[in-house]
């Protein structure tokens, strides 16, 4: 909460990656689960979308460093969006990841066959 509140530009950041999660969970994963209705958060992330608190500066400021949750051997990644790929890709043996049918991302099975490689590699040295 600390890293929204510090610009302008993190708050809607946050937001709009909340409106982007709550569009994945109303396309496939939520309804996957048997609900029909949007996620509860949505409202709220509407609602906020539009009634942004007064930051201390006025002027629009840029997005700052995007604090990653996760342990740091993951935060090795270019950006956050592979950050982030590489943390639930190292907990698939502890969490179950799962997609409605034929919808696995493709970054997934990129994941999965550079890990056979890998292995197979190791097998022939």
């Amino acid at each position: 909460m600390i890293w929204v509140s510090e610009s302008r530009g993190n708050y809607r950041w946050a937001v709009a990656l909340g409106l982007a999660l709550c569009r994945e969970y109303n396309r496939g994963r939520g309804r996957a689960g048997g609900k029909t209705s949007e996620h509860k958060t949505q409202a709220v992330l509407e609602w906020l979308r539009y009634h942004e608190p007064n930051f201390k500066r006025k002027n629009r400021t840029a997005v700052k460093k995007l604090h990653l949750a996760m342990p740091d051997n993951c935060k090795e990644a270019v950006d956050s969006v592979e950050a982030y790929r590489d943390y639930y890709f190292s907990k698939r043996l502890t969490m179950k990841m799962e997609w409605p049918e034929g919808r696995v991302p493709l970054w997934w099975d990129a994941r999965k066959a550079a890990l056979s490689r890998k292995r197979e590699g190791a097998r022939n040295v």
